[in-house]
């Protein structure tokens, strides 16, 4: 498997942080458990009500955001969290794809999970340096509801202890959550 993620022109972006086996109707049920909302997909009525939200400093909890890709393609299921309720929108970001690998406990989705420090150029995010929190926090929700069987940290990527992803410093132990 690739290990990170990938820019729009294909450069190297957040490695991944989450492994999940399962089917696409308990990954989605197990996230909504656990407080996590399905983001819309990108398009036109969208992006109109996302910009609406921006000017009016209004409510979109289930607005879309930016893609992250991996092997080329869009993430296929985005799910967010707000972290402070006197926030407008959510923080918290889990991008999700579905693998080709299947297994007799269902698909293998990879995934990364993010929190969003502050916004760049209005519609671009900065992600927290710490992608392990942002892992362990979504793990911990997660174990709350009562949505995982089992899980394992395990070495997936290289430790980083300081890189840059799109101008953003990140680390990371390099470990991944099986879930």
């Amino acid at each position: 498997l690739p290990r990170t993620t990938q820019t729009l022109a294909g450069a190297e972006r957040q490695p991944l942080n989450l492994l999940i086996l399962g089917s696409r109707k308990c990954l989605q049920q197990g996230l909504e458990r656990a407080g996590w909302s399905q983001s819309d997909a990108i398009s036109a009525s969208a992006t109109l009500r996302l910009l609406k939200s921006v000017i009016l400093r209004e409510e979109y909890a289930s607005a879309p955001f930016a893609p992250a890709f991996y092997n080329s393609a869009p993430h296929a299921y985005g799910y967010a969290r707000t972290v402070n309720e006197r926030e407008l929108r959510p923080h918290l970001h889990l991008r999700a794809w579905e693998t080709d690998y299947d297994t007799y406990v269902g698909r293998l989705f990879t995934a990364t999970v993010s929190y969003d420090t502050r916004t760049r150029w209005g519609i671009s995010h900065s992600i927290d340096p710490s992608i392990d929190t942002q892992r362990n926090n979504l793990l911990r929700d997660l174990l709350r509801a009562g949505a995982v069987s089992s899980y394992q940290l395990l070495p997936f990527t290289p430790r980083i202890p300081d890189e840059i992803e799109a101008g953003t410093a990140y680390r990371t132990d390099g470990k991944n959550a099986f879930i």
